[in-house]
């Protein structure tokens, strides 16, 4: 347990000393993703996910940047469905849908530290 508990410190404390490099990799691979490869994998998009959310969480991401970045998504998909696209709009329609469900759960934690108010 010890060994797994300094891995999870060393991996943190990776992720926030290089925080700009990480950012930087992590969307070019997206991209590349996206762009590049023409097929729909759960072997590259769940490992992914895993990283990007691991990002938010780490870089402790505001409520309104995960709505923006939602927003902008759902907006290039349904641009990139115009355009007869539609790997890269299914795409995009996956990470659209991980912001969203990060942006909730944001919302939910920010009226919690806050106090709901009705």
């Amino acid at each position: 347990m010890a060994g797994i508990r300094n891995i999870k410190i060393s991996i943190g404390k990776f992720l926030i000393k290089n925080k700009f490099k990480v950012l930087v990799v992590f969307s070019i691979i997206v991209f590349i993703d996206m762009v590049f490869i023409n097929i729909i994998s759960n072997w590259i998009i769940i490992p992914l996910i895993v990283f990007g959310l691991l990002c938010v969480v780490t870089y402790k991401l505001k409520f309104k940047w995960c709505l923006y970045i939602s927003l902008t998504l759902l907006i290039l998909m349904a641009l990139f469905g115009l355009f007869q696209l539609p790997i890269v709009a299914e795409k995009l329609a996956i990470w659209a849908y991980v912001f969203l469900v990060v942006t909730f759960f944001k919302k939910l934690e920010n009226e919690k530290n806050n106090g709901f108010r009705s």
